[in-house]
């Protein structure tokens, strides 16, 4: 792994990568980003901040990204370079790290989107899979023309709502959030190394709902 030019591709790439992860993982990128950058320098606090920045966007980073390509396979490796080469990367970094005023519409715009876009059954779609569009805790979604979509995950064959997904929906209150429940599921996270939507059926139910109770339980 070359540092400068790691710190180079999240730097160039930053609004994509902070799109990919959750809120947690975003404060957290944030934090260690703050570490990479301060002043004044520490190169040894720089290279462990580097590293974890690595094992918190690898997860969720596909094949051929250029941030992947700049990490490669030395993971382990930290070149170091001289400060004042690593002076413009560095502030090029600080700069799009610094949160913006104002975001909040836009990011929200973006983040509906997303959910929208992600794989969903209408009302019509669901009563033909053998589904109850008025059973309790599903996340119904708004679309831009009124409609209501289901996001697909919720639901297993003959259109049956998974137990798990009720069970986690209930837990972050879908009824009353049923955006941020969405989010929940469909975005990658940063304990679970997954999307939780992805996981199910592939871990215990157990993994899931305790996960989703931790986070509930913090935020309380």
């Amino acid at each position: 792994m070359e540092l400068a030019g790691v710190l180079r591709a999240l730097a160039e790439h930053w609004d994509d990568v902070v799109g990919r992860l959750d809120e947690p993982g975003r404060a957290e990128l944030r934090r260690l980003t703050a570490i990479t950058t301060q002043q004044p320098p520490d190169p040894e606090a720089r290279t462990d901040a580097v590293l974890d920045i690595i094992d918190l966007v690898l997860p969720v980073l596909p094949l051929g990204h250029p941030l992947e390509a700049a990490i490669g396979t030395k993971r382990g490796v930290a070149a170091t370079v001289p400060e004042t080469e690593l002076d413009p990367t560095l502030a090029l970094l600080r700069a799009v790290a610094a949160p913006a005023e104002p975001e909040p519409l836009t990011v929200w715009q973006g983040v509906r989107q997303r959910l929208l876009d992600a794989d969903s059954l209408s009302v019509p779609d669901l009563v033909t899979a053998g589904g109850d569009p008025n059973a309790a805790h599903l996340i119904r979604l708004e679309d831009d023309d009124g409609s209501t979509r289901y996001p697909a995950f919720q639901f297993g064959s003959r259109g049956h709502a998974r137990p798990v997904v009720l069970a986690v929906n209930t837990i972050l209150d879908a009824d009353d959030d049923p955006w941020g429940a969405a989010d929940w599921w469909l975005c990658p996270h940063a304990w679970l190394r997954a999307v939780p939507a992805d996981l199910i059926d592939r871990v215990d139910d157990s993994v899931l709902i305790e996960t989703a109770e931790l986070e509930t339980t913090d935020d309380a």
